[in-house]
Order: structure tokens, then sequence, then C-alpha cells
């Protein structure tokens, strides 16, 4: 199984970016970047009856920067806050539902 040896956080703030050593099962090791947008949901709302979804139009800098393109057309996400001390998840609460606008009361719960 191939092992994270050594990570250098270049940068921490919603998005984290860092390089890692990693040692792969047959002894090589290489070097990764890893761009981490922790976890997050999108929600698709749909009106059946007048076939249409609701989107938002959000300025992406990267985009821009990319093709000077000012806006992108999408789905309503939400990012989840996220324990860095682990690198694991921690919700406090279930954020998808929440965004959704749901209140625990669906199928398969």
């Amino acid at each position: 199984m191939p092992e994270i040896i050594t990570r250098e956080f270049l940068h921490r703030g919603w998005n984290t970016f860092s390089i890692a050593t990693i040692r792969l099962e047959d002894g090589q090791h290489i070097t990764r970047s890893i761009e981490d947008h922790g976890s997050a949901i999108c929600v698709l709302t749909y009106d059946p009856v007048r076939r249409m979804a609701l989107l938002v139009r959000q300025f992406r800098a990267p985009l821009f920067a990319a093709a000077g393109q000012e806006d992108l057309l999408e789905a309503i996400a939400e990012y989840q806050k996220r324990e860095r001390r682990y690198g694991g998840l921690s919700d406090g609460g279930d954020h998808a539902l929440a965004a959704a606008g749901g209140n625990g009361s669906h199928p398969g719960r």
C-alpha cells in the first residue's frame, strides 16, 4: 500500500495546497501536488412540472484567469467545514441535508 512520507502545506485557507512525497509499494518515492477543496455538496433543485432546474451564476477566479470568462452557471453548493488536525471531516451536523432544505425525514434515513 502506498504511504505518504512527507507533506508540506504551501497554503491553508478554504482549500489547501500541499506537496507530498509518497512511497509506492515497490519502494519508489514520488512527489505529487495535492489540491484539496475539502468536502462539499451540490444540490440541483428541479421542478418537474416546468422541467426547470435552479442554477446560480458566480464569478470563478480560475476560469477568469484561464479563459477571461467572468462567471459560471452552476448548481448550488455548500462547503463543509473540516477539522484540519487529522484531515478528517468534522461536520457537527448534516450539512448536506441542511443545504438541501431538508428536515431529516427523507427516505433512507
